[in-house]
């Protein structure tokens, strides 16, 4: 049975084993081994956890694509994949449910053959099984599963179950050497290959092995509605169960991840700040916080605490050009905002002087030159990213746009001729680096803005239009200084 499993990350290394151990036995979305994902992609896979549970400090999904269990005289193959997701508290053995209650899908597996020959009901050739949780998995020295397999088929009604919710099916999965009485022998499992990703943030195991030989299967219940009585004794007769312990098998081949329920529920960009903590005491060695988690001398702390920012042009001019071409030419520019949130901003006005536009002199009041935008919002994304020797490397940009991003972003008139500026634009910015200044360099050419859009997400550029005529795609060309009232940094989690 081929697992792949997504968890969620403790960095400290006796819970993170613990916790692999305790993913391994379960089915979860992950890409596969060796393929490139984007942020946006990996933690999609977690919108389940229950990163809201108090508690809950990992997320946990496992992914079965392949393998078999062998239940008495039955071989029932992984032909389906089947997903667990679940979070973790340290401490305790039990796992925190999915949110949306399916801990483990409902997947049917196909028995091969179905069970031909079972008295009363004829050949029964389109038979499916289908594990379901009884209780939470547990994981104390390998991961408990308890199960029941539901069988299905019109015939055998819709309760027929091997195993209870008093009497399931346990699975004690390790990635050791089993112990088993006979006439099994030991088996072993492995733990593959591992690497961390996201700066530390997402641990991943690839080619585990999870096995089990040493568990008993009780018999069948609940089969052919009211001839349970002969069904469910036809059905052990033709599976050989009960089975005891010895005569069963569980082999669990795949991969496992564990994210940090912190970083699945916030994830990067955001706005914060690196701050210098007791020797050891802090998760960074560096002064910026990137790079691996592990024991240090410096801390992330979340958010901004001293929010008012100002922005000034500090480049020559700033340009707003049109797709073809017609462009508004300011030579200066103030403005004001504020941090909200972990990656927003708010508040933001910008005020730009010495603006004119085909010769003539440009006003959104009665101050000749003066164009002023409309109270301004924005937020942190990712815009590119990729792996460049095995290393990530994520570019961030912070987006500015209207209140709710609805109505004009700049209204203003150039000698008698109205201009609507509307949408918004993408920035890029520095990450990883502490400071109390930082460039906004904006870049365009020919209208078109670079970049135009975050990552897996739809073009979001600024359109203008003149003389109340259609609207053109515009750019904006321009560099500008962003003074903070504190240092603050934007960690892309490198």
């Amino acid at each position: 049975m081929t697992l792949t499993f997504s968890g969620g990350g403790l960095n400290r290394a006796g819970l993170l084993l613990g916790a692999i151990v305790a993913a391994a036995a379960m089915p979860a979305l992950c890409s596969p081994p060796g393929a490139e994902a984007s942020l946006k992609q990996e933690l999609a896979q977690f919108a389940d956890c229950p990163v809201n549970t108090p508690g809950v400090q990992s997320c946990l999904l496992g992914l079965t694509t392949g393998g078999e269990f062998h239940l008495g005289n039955e071989t029932v193959p992984i032909n389906r994949t089947v997903t667990l997701q679940a979070g973790i508290i340290p401490g305790q053995a039990k796992l925190v449910p999915a949110v949306d209650g399916n801990t483990l899908s409902k997947t049917p597996l196909t028995v091969p053959g179905g069970l031909l020959g079972i008295e009363l009901l004829g050949n029964l050739t389109e038979v499916t099984a289908t594990a379901e949780l009884v209780a939470p998995p547990e994981f104390v020295g390998g991961t408990t599963l308890p199960l029941k397999v539901k069988l299905d088929n019109p015939a055998l009604g819709s309760a027929c179950y091997i195993g209870s919710s008093t009497e399931p099916v346990v699975l004690k999965l390790i990635f050791g050497t089993t112990n088993p009485p006979p006439p099994n022998s030991p088996i072993s499992g492995s733990t593959g290959t591992g690497e961390t990703r996201w700066g530390g943030e997402l641990t991943v195991l690839n080619n585990t092995s999870l096995v089990d030989n040493a568990f008993a299967v009780p018999g069948a219940n609940g089969c052919g509605g009211l001839l349970a009585p002969i069904v469910d004794t036809s059905v052990d007769l033709k599976t050989e169960l009960p089975s005891p312990a010895g005569h069963n098998t569980a082999i669990l081949n795949g991969a496992l991840e564990l994210a940090n329920a912190e970083f699945v529920h916030y994830p990067p960009p955001e706005f914060g700040r690196c701050v210098k903590v007791a020797k050891n005491t802090g998760r960074y060695h560096s002064s910026n916080c990137a790079g691996g988690l592990e024991q240090g001398s410096f801390e992330w702390q979340r958010g901004v605490v001293n929010k008012k920012f100002t922005t000034s042009l500090t480049s020559s001019k700033t340009t707003l050009e049109t797709v073809h071409r017609t462009k508004v030419v300011c030579t200066g520019e103030s403005g004001t905002g504020e941090y909200s949130g972990l990656k927003e901003v708010t508040g933001v006005l910008m005020h730009f002087t010495g603006c004119e536009s085909r010769g003539s002199t440009c006003a959104s009041s009665g101050t000749a030159g003066e164009v002023v935008t409309k109270p301004l919002q924005g937020a942190l994304g990712i815009t590119n990213e990729t792996v460049e020797a095995g290393v990530e490397h994520r570019a961030i940009g912070l987006d500015l746009y209207p209140v709710g991003k609805t109505g004009p972003l700049a209204e203003f008139n150039c000698g008698g001729v109205p201009v609507v500026v509307k949408g918004s634009v993408i920035a890029p910015v520095t990450a990883n680096k502490m400071s109390a200044s930082s460039n906004l360099s904006y870049k365009a050419l020919e209208g078109k803005q670079a970049p135009e859009q975050f990552e897996e997400e739809p073009k979001d550029v600024l359109e203008a239009s003149f003389s109340a005529g259609a609207a053109e795609q515009s750019g904006l060309t321009g560099k500008f200084l962003l003074s903070s009232e504190e240092a603050v940094e934007v960690n892309s989690a490198v």
